[in-house]
């Protein structure tokens, strides 16, 4: 297949940057597991509500240091996959 400005060797190179990339995933997801995917759900949901003025606007008013916590959360340079890696799974129910 080919695609207009993007020749065989760049074509090439993004297949083998995703499939390192798949296989990241596949890594994380496997030692992450179902914790991991909440992680993502709640960061995902932050994300959200710090898209919305009138929250960000009640929270800064209200509770300045919880906001300051959503946003650093959010932060994509203050989460990694290694630090994500390190926590801890809750306890598991009985």
């Amino acid at each position: 297949m080919q695609f207009a400005g993007i020749d065989a060797s760049d074509i090439a190179a993004m297949e083998i940057e995703l499939a390192a990339l798949s296989l990241d995933f596949l890594n994380a997801a496997e030692h992450l597991g179902p914790w991991g995917l909440e992680l993502v759900a709640a960061r995902g949901y932050l994300n959200r509500l710090m898209d919305n003025a009138p929250v960000v606007r009640y929270l800064a008013r209200n509770f300045p240091a919880t906001l300051s916590e959503f946003q650093k959360m959010i932060d994509p340079a203050s989460l990694s996959l290694a630090t994500t890696l390190t926590l801890s799974a809750p306890p598991r129910q009985r």
